[in-house]
């Protein structure tokens, strides 16, 4: 294949958007979220053992875990080359800047302009909340969100040619055994197809019959690998049995202002404006696969079947897409009337404008996420409990903090963010909080014996949680404080549940 001057437009741009995520990643040597741990355990003992982590013995206090191993898989391939975290982050920073040619091409088909494909694959590049949610962690979406967008780039293509039958199925099985979270996907084609018998628009029944196989092997799929968590927790599962304390938090209301920031002002505005044209006036089959995926997102996102942050992850990216069919209709507009010789002018006010209303905001929120990594102290207080306290013991920790805690620390945790199979999830929860909150020993001691807790851990978060600078039994001679700094304390339980 010749290279042409678009090519070397195009690799410049991902060069810029990597070195971009690059610079601000490899300002630490940890990463800003719990869940990147969880996968860091997962990745070694996959390079150590050649499989993944089914029984965790660490993990409230040790239990099953139910997950698609394929990504973890495809991280222990670079890990496997060199055992440094910075090989894992050059790595999920790849895959998620993959997001850019898969834009490119999706554009160029959709648009037939090459300069406004490279406009949206560099706006691509730099969505705030993609950018925020995977510069620094082991994020899952660094590889569903381009693995979506190259399946949608080649169900466009099946639209044209049978050949790329082969091409699309296998993008769409690696990115069903990837995550649940295909279902964007997977739903939009069903909304694809209502939308183009509503318009009437004809589909070549043998592609309609692939769509709709991969509809059921999605469910299928799925069924099997959660089988068990559905009949254990049934309904529940959809929410992937989230305490109802933490509901909001993780399926938050829509906020529109906060919605337009995460997205950026162009893209939301733009892009709406254009998927509203196609809706009332315009036909386009390819433009209808974008909002029959965008339908099926605002679905979810009513349900609250998906967090908000990946809905916006998501609901970014279709944007962005839909933004492009608007720039091809502005400038052949344009170009039409008497402004045609400030065309020129009008794509440089908005390559300005994507800089303003994008990429300022995905650099500022890459740098708040890297703000978020563990505190020195904290780590430091990991390291001493790696080396004084034995993995059987189980150390009471912020929920939000277990995978970490698991992961340096090599101890039993009582609580982290994985949810499924954990009993009375609630309750669990709620106990952690009374441990903390109680003024009360007799309470508190009740509650460590019914979950076996050997030492409780109270760091800066724990502080700025619960409000409070220690716990009230402090002084109780079941209490034993063995590790103390600035902002940290290890309480070390002397009492046995018969003592009490």
């Amino acid at each position: 294949m010749r290279i042409k001057g678009y090519h070397l437009w195009l690799l410049a741009i991902f060069l810029v958007v990597f070195a971009s995520r690059m610079y601000i990643s490899s300002q630490t040597d940890l990463f800003s979220d719990d869940n990147s741990y969880f996968t860091l355990r997962q990745v070694e003992h996959i390079v150590d053992t050649g499989k993944p982590l089914i029984y965790d013995d660490l993990s409230y206090g040790g239990r099953t875990l139910i997950f698609s191993p394929f990504y973890f898989y495809l991280l222990s391939a670079a890990y496997i080359i060199n055992h440094k975290i910075i090989m894992l982050k050059i790595f999920v920073n790849l895959l998620a800047t993959l997001l850019v040619l898969a834009s490119f091409l999706i554009a160029d088909e959709v648009t037939k302009s090459k300069k406004i494909a490279l406009v949206t694959a560099f706006l691509s590049g730099f969505i705030p909340v993609y950018f925020q949610e995977t510069v620094n962690s082991l994020s899952i979406y660094s590889l569903i969100v381009p693995l979506t967008f190259f399946s949608i780039y080649y169900l466009m293509m099946l639209n044209k040619d049978k050949k790329y039958s082969t091409h699309f199925l296998v993008l769409l099985t690696f990115l069903i055994i990837s995550s649940p979270t295909s279902i964007i996907f997977v739903l939009g084609i069903l909304f694809f197809i209502i939308l183009a018998k509503l318009e009437k628009i004809e589909l070549n029944k043998a592609n309609i019959e692939i769509l709709i196989v991969s509809i059921f092997f999605y469910l299928w799929l799925n069924f099997i690998l959660f089988k068990k968590a559905i009949l254990f927790h049934g309904p529940s599962i959809i929410w992937q049995n989230i305490p109802k304390i933490y509901l909001t938090q993780y399926f938050s209301e829509i906020n529109i202002l906060q919605s337009v920031y995460l997205i950026g002002v162009l893209p939301f505005v733009l892009g709406i404006y254009s998927a509203y044209i196609y809706v009332t006036r315009q036909n386009s089959l390819q433009i209808y696969i974008i909002i029959g995926a965008s339908s099926s997102l605002f679905l979810l996102l009513w349900f609250k079947l998906i967090p908000f942050k990946t809905g916006l992850i998501f609901l970014g990216a279709f944007l962005v897409i839909l933004l492009s069919q608007y720039l091809k209709l502005f400038f052949d507009y344009i170009l039409q009337t008497k402004f045609s010789k400030f065309s020129a002018f009008a794509f440089i006010l908005f390559i300005i404008m994507i800089l303003l209303s994008s990429v300022l905001p995905s650099v500022v929120l890459g740098y708040q996420k890297i703000s978020n990594i563990p505190e020195k102290e904290t780590l430091d207080a990991y390291s001493w409990i790696s080396k004084n306290i034995n993995s059987t013991n189980t150390v009471l920790a912020l929920q939000d903090e277990g995978h970490a805690l698991s992961y340096f620390g090599n101890v039993k945790t009582v609580a982290d963010d994985n949810f499924i199979f954990v009993k009375n999830i609630d309750q669990h929860i709620y106990d952690v909080d009374r441990i903390y909150l109680t003024r009360f020993s007799d309470e508190s001691l009740e509650i460590i014996h019914k979950y076996y807790i050997d030492y409780i851990l109270i760091d800066k978060k724990v502080k700025l949680k619960y409000n409070l600078t220690d716990v009230f039994y402090s002084t109780d001679e079941c209490f034993s404080l063995v590790y103390h700094t600035k902002d940290v304390k290890i309480y070390k339980i002397l009492c046995e549940e018969e003592a009490i």
